[in-house]
């Protein structure tokens, strides 16, 4: 998976080679947004996930509202990275996390809730998941810092 980069890690930087904090300093190492698909049942937050992401320099390639609709677009859009709301009307997101790591081209996952980590147990923390963030915390920023620890091998 590509993290999500920023100029102090090599991202990108303007035509005269300034260090910048803009939306395509946020980019992977091959200067390639960082694809994301965001799966959430709730319009408002499914589009409050996608802009934070967006803000971060991500490239939101798609967005579905269930279980059956994440796994289509993983599986047409091929993103990086799935931010996934743990509860969907049709499954739950530690289910699909699982079927997605199972794809020839598996994405990073974060899954997503309104609800403490806590809540889902031994299940969320067996997950093959690049992390967890509830919805009140999330920012494009805290996932890429449990992209890098995931692609660091870091609990």
């Amino acid at each position: 998976m590509v993290p999500l980069m920023g100029p102090e890690q090599g991202g990108s930087r303007h035509d005269d080679e300034r260090p910048c904090g803009c939306h395509h300093a946020r980019m992977g190492p091959s200067g390639v947004p960082v694809r994301v698909l965001v799966v959430d049942d709730h319009p408002a937050a499914r589009a409050l996930l996608a802009a934070a992401m967006a803000e971060d320099g991500a490239d939101v390639v798609g967005e579905a509202d269930t279980a059956a609709g994440a796994l289509d677009a993983a599986t047409a859009l091929l993103p990086d990275v799935v931010v996934l709301d743990v509860q969907l009307p049709d499954g739950d997101g530690i289910t699909v996390s699982g079927r997605l790591a199972s794809l020839p081209r598996p994405p990073a996952v974060v899954l997503v809730s309104g609800r403490e980590a806590a809540t889902y147990g031994a299940r969320l923390r067996s997950a093959p998941v690049a992390g967890f963030l509830t919805k009140a915390r999330f920012s494009g920023a805290a996932v890429r810092r449990l992209l890098d620890r995931s692609r660091e091998g870091a609990p």
